[in-house]
């Protein structure tokens, strides 16, 4: 049977975490591809350094002041099999693998990371495709004003109208928020190791928070305009 070459290169502009366990992971699968592999991690510095085990990535401190921004894992040369995975937080895409070899092994290992990539991409990740954030965006920012024009006036009828400056007002702030709470808490780039995995945990805490604080919340003005509009009657 005839071996022919074969280069599959897969780009995907997804948010992913990237920790301790899933980089094990990824080093098993790398090594059916070669013996030797490396790690070249680029800080926050501009600084660029090369590893050559998984464990001496696991172990980087990672500090907020000089953060983990990319990473590429493979092997170090160019053979006649050799494959390569990069993470980062820009340019797009923010995860790109590279493997070449016997289209067999190609199809192979394609299979494997594609398979491993689902670990670590995170469901929010549907967010960041353009057609979906501006949608999103747009429902974010004027359902609340559409909550207050058409249902709350029905329940407190002595509240005045909102002036269309107000409402423009509004709609800004709130798009500075929306942006503010992508951008900060649903990252698209997380390399959970060392301090970062402590970050990490704390957006997540923060996500869980808000999940359930921000609806309670808005539930409970509504309540109470209503009673103290009621009471005032």
């Amino acid at each position: 049977m005839t071996l022919y070459q074969a280069t599959k290169i897969r780009p995907l502009d997804i948010a992913f975490v990237l920790d301790a366990k899933s980089l094990e992971q990824l080093a098993t699968i790398l090594s059916e591809a070669a013996l030797y592999l490396q790690y070249t991690i680029t800080f926050a510095d501009g600084t660029t350094v090369r590893y050559p085990v998984v464990k001496e990535v696991i172990e980087q401190p990672n500090p907020t002041n000089n953060a983990i921004v990319s990473l590429i894992a493979g092997t170090p040369t160019e053979e006649a099999q050799s494959c390569y995975i990069v993470f980062r937080s820009k340019p797009a895409p923010t995860l790109e693998y590279t493997i070449n070899g016997p289209q067999e092994r190609v199809v192979y290992l394609s299979h494997k990371f594609d398979q491993w990539i689902e670990t670590i991409r995170q469901g929010y990740s549907i967010l960041y495709r353009p057609a979906v954030a501006w949608l999103i965006l747009a429902v974010a920012i004027y359902s609340p004003i559409f909550l207050w024009d058409h249902v709350v006036s029905h329940f407190l009828l002595n509240v005045p109208a909102t002036g269309s400056c107000v409402k423009s007002l509004f709609s800004l702030g709130l798009w500075a928020f929306w942006i503010l709470v992508a951008t900060t808490l649903l990252p698209k780039a997380t390399f959970a190791l060392g301090q970062g995995a402590r970050r990490h945990q704390t957006i997540k805490n923060i996500r869980a928070s808000l999940s359930y604080t921000i609806p309670l919340a808005i539930a409970g003005s509504l309540v109470a305009a209503w009673l103290h509009d009621h009471y005032r009657r």
